[in-house]
């Protein structure tokens, strides 16, 4: 059998010189906005319909996606899930810091339990998707517990424990209760509003609406106020 002639019909065009199949390769700037893109559509699906059974079919086809990207980024969705997490509930850590260093200074007066319990609140509020992963991941069984309680757990109830602590050695805080049940009472306090007002709404037809914070703010002090001081404080 001949060779085929070196002719347009019979040579062969090199690889290199071959126009690309499928879809164009993303640039760079590109491929960092997938993960942020990803990140954003989970946590929006999250926060929007309370559940974080939410299918990666969904979440990639609304950032725009394929989605073997959350395998390529996270490994899988528990990884996607964790890393909103994070993102959500990093911040709340940066701030109970920024009021346990408040506590420390003797010079700062803006400390108390009423804007500590206020300040959870808000957090929870501006990230009402935080509230959802907690609950999933603090479940039996679920494929994040494990990482939730060694990575993430204590950072911000062992904050809060020093808090309460201090504000105990700052007379601030009833001290016949160890600083773990203050700071489970605020804990408690402080997301209250976001787990059993929707609840309460429903069975009472809406007659809870209303901002409660400062109510939650007012118990949380009328409970853990030191002994002696009169109820108004």
């Amino acid at each position: 059998m001949g060779l085929k002639e070196d002719t347009p019909q019979g040579r062969q065009t090199p690889m290199r010189d071959r126009p690309a199949k499928g879809r164009p390769k993303r640039t760079e700037s590109e491929e960092r906005m997938i993960p942020d893109a990803l990140l954003a559509a989970a946590n929006q699906f999250i926060a929007d319909e309370k559940t974080s059974n939410v299918s990666v079919r969904r979440i990639a086809e609304k950032a725009g996606v394929n989605p073997a990207m959350i395998n390529y980024y996270f490994h899988n969705k528990n990884g996607l899930l964790l890393a909103i997490f994070e993102a959500n509930f990093l911040p709340l850590v940066k701030k109970l810091r920024a009021f346990e260093k408040d506590c420390r200074d003797p010079a700062c007066e803006d400390v108390s339990i009423a804007r500590l319990v206020t300040m959870i609140d808000r957090h929870f509020e501006k990230s009402p998707s935080l509230f959802v992963l907690h609950k999933d991941m603090i479940s039996e069984g679920s494929g994040l517990s494990g990482t939730y309680s060694e990575d993430n757990g204590a950072r911000g109830y062992t904050t809060i424990v020093r808090i309460m602590r201090l504000m105990m050695d700052r007379g601030l805080c009833r001290s016949d209760i160890s600083p773990e049940q203050a700071a489970y009472v605020i804990a408690i306090l402080g997301a209250v509003h976001h787990i059993m007002t929707p609840i309460f709404a429903i069975a009472f037809r809406g007659l809870l609406e209303g901002d409660r914070t400062s109510e939650l703010a007012a118990l949380a002090t009328q409970l853990l106020r030191p002994q002696g001081e009169p109820d108004s404080v």
